[in-house]
């Protein structure tokens, strides 16, 4: 195959034939496989999906069934097979991996990964890997194949979604739960179907030269086509005059993966209810975080934007909820308000955990004291919000 949806290649790519027991060890020493993995396993261990002491055995075990029948390894160009009875599928895997070697001439992907700072970033840059590969890879072996339907995965695709849905533990779980080994490949091909449909299969190229901007634009491909970005905030707040005590350490985007750990981590039962269904409905945030001298107490602050006020409230009634059980304490009630709802509490030392739902958005404030976090939150409520990426 020498050109491929108009591009030729410029180097040979190989094809080496290996075993699956030869794949898999392939597989636990590949980069970019293990750091996929190193998500999804720490979020299924929050949920109970297996032990602590099994956790190797069996991601290791899952990658052997799940990986796909072949592996492109950029450094050498070349493509590891596995040798199946389905002429079909190991035609199909051959072809999304010689798509990936198209990718790897095309694009800077080594230099693009390094960029990636946080596991919502990757879940986005592999949602455009895959799904480009995904949705390729079938017309490239079956002359003429188009799907009007968006929302149903094609071939091997089919075939993981099935799989994946039939197991009990998985049949229900949100997105949020399926990441990364599961959600590239099937909303990603359903991003790339709808900007093909759009754009003709030349506007894939788009996919990679701009990337879904985390898990949010990925499973939301209309909010991707528009060009809306998750929800970012002028960052002025930092130039509020902290007492001298207090240093500023940073600031940060959290993203929806993460988060969706958190809640798994802090209060199971809590968190498959947040998740369920249509997930966190989570469409930004922004965490800035300061230190106070001598006691390293830290202090933060988090504003949140979710689809609507029900998701808002749901996340701040969930968080305050966790708070409790971070401290071990028994919080007072949250209050309800016209706009939302409220929590608020000091403990012996006057440091105030402090969670505020103002329509769509959740402000988080803790650490500090109660005159300063009232401070914070009013300067917090005149910022403006901005769409646009996650600015350091």
């Amino acid at each position: 195959m020498e050109t491929l949806w108009g591009h030729r290649f410029k180097r040979p790519v190989t094809v080496e034939v290996i075993s699956p027991d030869a794949k898999a060890t392939v597989l636990d020493s590949f980069p970019m496989a293990v750091r996929r993995d190193a998500v999804v396993r720490k979020l299924w261990l929050a949920i109970g999906l297996y032990r602590q002491d099994q956790a190797e055995v069996v991601a290791a075990g899952r990658l052997r069934q799940t990986a796909t029948r072949a592996l492109f390894l950029p450094r050498s160009r070349r493509i590891l097979l596995v040798p199946i009875p389905d002429e079909n599928v190991l035609e199909e895997a051959l072809a999304h991996e010689m798509i990936h070697a198209m990718q790897n001439e095309i694009f800077p992907l080594a230099s693009m990964l390094r960029e990636i700072r946080d596991e919502d970033g990757m879940v986005g840059f592999l949602g455009a890997l895959e799904g480009q590969a995904e949705y390729l890879a079938p017309r490239l072996t079956r002359t003429g194949e188009s799907r009007k339907n968006c929302q149903i995965p094609s071939g091997s695709l089919w075939l993981l979604s099935e799989a994946i849905r039939s197991t009990e533990q998985f049949r229900d779980l949100p997105p949020a739960l399926m990441l990364p080994s599961y959600a590239p490949y099937v909303f990603g091909w359903q991003l790339a179907c709808q900007v093909a449909q759009r754009h003709g299969i030349h506007g894939l190229d788009t996919l990679l030269r701009r990337p879904p901007a985390g898990s949010w634009q990925l499973w939301n491909p209309e909010s991707y086509l528009a060009g809306e970005l998750p929800v970012d905030w002028d960052t002025s707040w930092a130039q509020l005059h902290l007492p001298k005590q207090w240093s500023k350490l940073g600031q940060a985007r959290i993203g929806e993966v993460r988060l969706a750990s958190l809640l798994l981590e802090w209060d199971r039962e809590l968190a498959w209810s947040l998740l369920s269904d249509a997930g966190l409905g989570w469409q930004g945030d922004r965490l800035w975080v300061v230190r106070r001298k001598g006691d390293q107490q830290e202090g933060i602050v988090w504003k949140l934007s979710f689809a609507t006020p029900k998701f808002a409230s749901s996340f701040g009634r969930a968080w305050w909820k966790i708070q409790g059980l971070r401290t071990g304490t028994d919080l007072p009630p949250i209050e309800m308000l016209t706009a939302g709802v409220r929590g608020q509490w000091s403990d012996p030392h006057g440091n105030s955990t402090t969670v505020v739902q103002e329509g769509a958005q959740v402000l988080c404030v803790q650490g500090f004291s109660e005159g300063l976090t009232r401070q914070i939150l009013r300067r917090l409520a005149k910022l403006p919000q901005v769409q646009g990426k996650d600015a350091p």
